[in-house]
């Protein structure tokens, strides 16, 4: 990356914690949930550029809640970047993970302005910044997650109706019922739109995911999301050996670390990366490389961010060439949260399908509107840590 001359270093780091309501139960195989939390966090620096990024926890998957997310940002993490300059991105990863074990949603919220920081001083979007623009629109995913039957055939078949060609449902309990959704979703939408089924390690044994995987075979799945535990690496080769779906994982890989483990085990075809679990764009960047050298093609996830979130992830998608797969979509769109305090993701139609565009204004390319932060804030933990 080359530095401009430009002397910036960070002053001080805000965070606004909210909670959005989700228009209905988003459900999964592990946990429902009713509405989500998100830690905004805005870097200030003493140039007058600002940056933004987004921790959107999940307790289910590292621990996190909103209290643990703001609480360590501003006890921790602030304490060790304040004066640093904010194109030290390498320095900045290793000073967050001096100062605290875990917290990669925190993490990544930070790192995340630091990019956009970066993009917006040098005048580039940060896909550029990274990798460059492999390519400008990306293809929009619908899909469902576990509800009544009735709800979730009426969903995709909206879906589709509004151009969505990919779709990921949310299994991951009984075999038969599941293979009977999935049957039932295929009937409905027709061989050509393609099917993806997240498990979230609802089917737990080997012995039982193999099954259910059987089962929905014949309906031509595209691939199978994390069938079984996030440990059990030896089951997950089982599986894969034992079924001609692409195997998935996500719980499984937080770290460049974990990639290498299940890749050693031939655990899986595809590698799902989540800048809430990796701790932000710059170990994303880490694992995809460990997984192109073991010749394994990337995910581009998330855990329901924001457009704010969103759009760090869409600039990943949109540089790496290894990452051929992903969950892209306007951020509260049908069953999501009730309003999006992101701006600045566009939609676009091709051919009949639903794309989402790259930004190319500099930096992550969106903004935040304060009046729906203001809206939803945790105004209790805004007093104590603002």
């Amino acid at each position: 990356m080359t530095r401009v001359s430009i002397d910036v270093k960070i002053t001080e780091i805000r965070v606004y914690p909210v909670e959005i309501p989700y228009k209905k139960p988003f459900k999964i195989a592990t946990a429902t949930y009713l509405s989500q939390p998100f830690i905004y966090v805005e870097v200030k620096t003493d140039s007058g550029i600002t940056g933004f990024g987004e921790a959107c926890p999940a307790y289910e998957f590292t621990g996190e809640t909103m209290g643990t997310v703001t609480a360590i940002i501003k006890e921790r993490l602030e304490k060790c970047l304040i004066g640093l300059d904010p194109f030290n991105i390498d320095e900045a990863v290793r000073l967050m993970d001096r100062a605290t074990v875990g917290n990669p949603s925190a993490k990544a919220a930070i790192e995340m302005a630091l990019y956009d920081i970066v993009g917006k001083a040098t005048g580039e979007p940060v896909c550029k910044i990274i990798g460059g623009m492999t390519r400008n629109v990306i293809p929009e995913v619908g899909g469902a997650v576990i509800a009544d039957v009735r709800e979730v055939l009426e969903k995709v078949k909206r879906d589709v109706d509004r151009g969505l060609k990919i779709l990921k449902i949310k299994v991951g309990e009984d075999p038969y019922k599941d293979a009977e959704k999935i049957k039932l979703i295929r009937e409905a939408v027709g061989w050509g739109v393609k099917i993806r089924a997240d498990a979230n390690q609802g089917w737990i044994k080997p012995k039982r995911a193999i099954k259910a995987i059987r089962l929905m075979e014949k309906y031509e799945l595209e691939l199978v999301e994390q069938p079984i535990v996030w440990w059990d690496l030896d089951g997950l080769s089982e599986i894969r050996r034992a079924v001609d779906t692409p195997i998935m994982l996500d719980e499984s890989v937080h770290s460049s670390r974990d990639a290498l483990r299940a890749i050693e085990k031939r655990a899986c075809d595809i590698i799902n990366i989540k800048l809430m679990k990796s701790g932000g764009i710059y170990n994303a960047l880490r694992i995809n490389a460990i997984a192109e050298v073991a010749g394994i093609p990337t995910y581009m996830g998330g855990m329901g961010e924001t457009s704010i979130g969103h759009a760090a992830a869409i600039h990943i998608f949109a540089a790496l060439g290894n990452m051929v797969f992903g969950d892209i979509r306007i951020p509260g769109a049908d069953w999501g949260i009730l309003e999006d305090p992101g701006v600045g993701l566009e939609e676009t139609m091709i051919n009949g399908v639903l794309h989402i565009k790259v930004p190319e204004k500099p930096g992550l390319g969106v903004e935040l509107r304060k009046d729906i932060v203001e809206k939803y804030l945790n105004r209790q933990l805004f007093e104590v840590y603002k």
